[in-house]
């Protein structure tokens, strides 16, 4: 696959991950990239609403297997034929947790 942009939509804990991913995929984009009408700027139901939308319509959406947020969003793209895969379906994912049936 040749991913040419990558949006990532997680919480502000994730920042960390998403720093490393935006210093090897350079296009890659997250909430703090969106760019919103000043009233918005403060609102983080606005920003997830966006963030929803943006995964909804994307091509590929890795859905976290615990987050109701992702789920929601999967949900939406079933009816749009899109690929959605649960994180700890991916290739390469810990076999450590899956042996301990942890939702991610």
């Amino acid at each position: 696959m040749n991913i040419t942009k990558l949006y990532i939509a997680a919480p502000e804990y994730e920042n960390a991950i998403i720093s490393v991913m935006k210093k090897r995929f350079r296009s890659t984009k997250d909430a703090s990239d969106v760019i919103l009408p000043e009233r918005y700027k403060s609102d983080n139901y606005v920003y997830s609403l966006v963030d929803q939308e943006i995964c909804q319509r994307s091509d590929f959406f890795i859905q976290s297997g615990w987050s109701m947020w992702s789920a929601f969003v999967a949900f939406f793209r079933v009816s749009s034929n899109k690929t959605t895969i649960v994180l700890r379906d991916l290739s390469g994912y810990p076999e450590a947790v899956r042996k301990l049936h942890i939702w991610m």
